[in-house]
């Protein structure tokens, strides 16, 4: 945890889009030990849910109280357990959690889902949030280490900058191959668009058509695109009889994870006799 939650929020983000595993497996736990855990957890973070971050100190080691009183905090829903990881025989526990939340970048904020890692460790037989010391952190672009410029309490640069910059690098990440395609509006037609995911963790997609004639249909290959791989949105038009002009269209490709959205730009090719006659019109020959 941090003393920003913005910082947080960042961290979090970047470790949502690059850190994501779907399973991770450690030794098993003697029994009842996570199950304790998972409720000492649960609690903590219901806590922030409520917006009653007083009520959180009783989950909180007596060494990070004064850390935990000093935090900025803020409303975070829907936590979740993503994995457990034990260290010292039982006794430690670094735990990734994934909360709803918003990320404010750029002055913009974002609504998604963050995760970030706790550490928890047994007192008096009791599992306690507490704080330990970061020594390296992993990011997209490399493993930092603490003292090269980064903050040990939140796991970012120090440069205010250089946050800015990595969130901005995010979102460059994720891209499309066009923004513009034509069809045709009097014969069937279908065209391609690439949809890049270069972060290391998943993106969901949606393809949202709009103002789209009758026989057009928007279809993407996956909803979810794990780390550096692509999707392919599919745009088809099948005009029947229908043969007349149409409307330019847009069909909005929307990324949850980062609150991107690009609009794809859907223009129709008459037929070239009709556009003979537009030309003729035009130019008197």
């Amino acid at each position: 945890m941090t003393k920003a939650i913005p910082s947080l929020l960042l961290a979090s983000l970047a470790l949502t889009v690059w850190g994501q595993a779907p399973t991770d497996i450690f030794e098993k736990a003697p029994p009842g030990v996570e199950d304790a855990l998972r409720a000492r957890v649960n609690g903590f973070y219901q806590t922030w849910a409520e917006a009653k971050f007083r009520a959180g100190e009783k989950f909180v080691s007596d060494s990070a109280q004064e850390f935990y009183y000093n935090m900025q905090k803020q409303k975070l829903e829907n936590c979740e357990i993503l994995r457990i990881k034990y260290e010292r025989d039982f006794n430690d526990a670094i735990v990734t959690v994934a909360c709803k939340g918003k990320w404010n970048i750029q002055g913009q904020e974002l609504p998604s889902t963050l995760a970030h890692t706790d550490f928890w460790s047994l007192e008096n037989d009791v599992w306690v949030w507490t704080v330990k010391p970061v020594k390296t952190v992993e990011s997209p672009f490399g493993t930092f280490h603490v003292g090269e410029g980064i903050n040990p309490e939140t796991g970012l640069p120090k440069d205010q900058k250089a946050v800015t910059a990595m969130g901005a690098a995010i979102l460059k990440s994720v891209s499309v191959d066009k923004s513009e395609v034509q069809l045709s509006s009097y014969e069937k037609a279908t065209a391609v668009v690439t949809i890049k995911n270069g972060i290391n963790g998943y993106i969901d997609i949606h393809a949202d058509p709009e103002g789209v004639p009758p026989g057009f249909t928007a279809t993407l290959d996956r909803s979810k695109i794990p780390g550096n791989e692509t999707a392919t949105l599919t745009l088809s038009y099948d005009p029947k009889k229908d043969v007349s002009a149409k409307s330019t269209a847009i069909v909005r490709v929307s990324v949850d994870q980062t609150n991107q959205m690009f609009p794809i730009r859907i223009t129709f090719a008459i037929p070239p006799e009709v556009q003979k006659l537009i030309d003729k019109s035009r130019t008197g020959k």
